[in-house]
């Protein structure tokens, strides 16, 4: 929830970035454009808060200071209980190795590129695809963002709550990709009529529900890594991927092909529908991945089942019944060497 709560600013930003270039734009100077006036504000406000909030973040569990000493132990035994590690300040290449040739590295990493391949087309051509609805006005299009910046907060923080509950990220990550895809196949196949206004603007308006993806996906990798290099190298690939997705997606929407934009649309669609199949996909090398945890626990003589503590809602911290259990969760071991991990489907 956390994650959420964070990547929920996106729709915060949404909101009040809409409303702030609804009145920036307004400004009519001799000598600088609208649009140099509303990066100068925004790049102003950035440079101004960027070093606050470096001095104010805490860089670990254990030093955390908004925590008191005894919430510090209980949160350095939750990342016991997942076997995720805490951490480390060793760059291990072997680390890096397996994440190369880790089954599910590649599934995370198309999740990232096709989601924000998606998710830059309501950033970048958003705008234009109003526009294109029924001809809505350039100002009137930047306030009909403001719902769609409410939406993604609730969105968000829905998804995540459902997540959270339900102790699952793929189910729920496939529930919520639906509405995106219906938004998507409206957006492409209703005509850009002011007779389908309606339906059109709902249709923009589904894909707000794809901004529950990055959350989930940012969640569901680190419950699924083990120790600090791999998961540091797995972070690297994500943001590589989400940057990459943000540079393929406005190159799919062409000017010749306004104000509808069809092609583009069509392509997005597909990407939708291949994002879902991915997410399948990926539940299932996971199911596999524990599957194979679980000989290997027995052959170690553990218990083939392990109870994923950390997923619970009220955590736990007691001792687990055998003493040898627990023993691996803080020697920065991958998820692929430590027999005790539980992957997160």
């Amino acid at each position: 929830m956390r994650v959420a709560a964070w990547y929920g600013t996106n729709g915060v930003a949404t909101i009040i970035g809409s409303l702030c270039v609804f009145g920036l734009g307004h400004i009519h100077s001799p000598i600088l454009f609208s649009y140099q006036i509303i990066f100068l504000v925004f790049g102003l406000i950035t440079v101004i808060t960027a070093p606050l909030i470096y001095f104010a973040l805490d860089n670990s569990v254990a030093s955390a200071r908004f925590l008191t000493p005894e919430d510090r132990v209980k949160g350095v035994e939750r990342l016991r209980a997942n076997q995720t590690g805490i951490k480390s300040t060793v760059f291990k290449w072997s680390h890096v190795w397996e994440m190369v040739l880790d089954p599910k590295t590649i599934g995370f990493i198309a999740m990232t590129l096709f989601v924000n391949v998606g998710a830059s087309t309501s950033n970048v051509f958003g705008p234009l695809i109003l526009q294109g609805i029924a001809g809505f006005s350039a100002s009137n299009t930047t306030l009909l963002n403001v719902p769609f910046g409410v939406l993604q907060v609730i969105v968000i923080l829905a998804a995540s709550y459902v997540a959270f509950k339900t102790k699952t990220k793929s189910t729920v990550f496939i529930a919520f990709m639906f509405p995106v895809v219906i938004g998507a196949a409206l957006l492409y196949s209703l005509p850009h009529t002011k007779k389908n206004e309606g339906p059109l603007l709902l249709g923009y308006y589904l894909l707000a529900f794809l901004f529950a993806a990055n959350p989930i996906i940012i969640s569901w990798i680190a419950a699924n890594v083990g120790g600090q290099t791999k998961k540091a190298s797995f972070f690297c690939l994500y943001n590589a991927s989400s940057s990459a997705g943000n540079i393929i997606g406005p190159q799919l929407f062409n000017s010749k092909d306004a104000p509808a934009y069809k092609s583009g649309l069509k392509a997005v669609l597909g990407i939708f529908v291949a994002l879902i199949g991915i997410i399948a996909i990926q539940a299932v090398i996971l199911a596999f991945l524990n599957k194979r945890k679980e000989g290997q626990r027995v052959k170690n003589g553990k218990p083939a089942k392990l109870h994923d503590m950390s997923m619970d809602t009220k955590f736990d911290n007691s001792a687990p019944a055998d003493a040898h259990l627990g023993a691996n969760a803080f020697l920065d071991q991958t998820d692929g060497e430590n027999d005790e991990f539980v992957y997160v489907l």
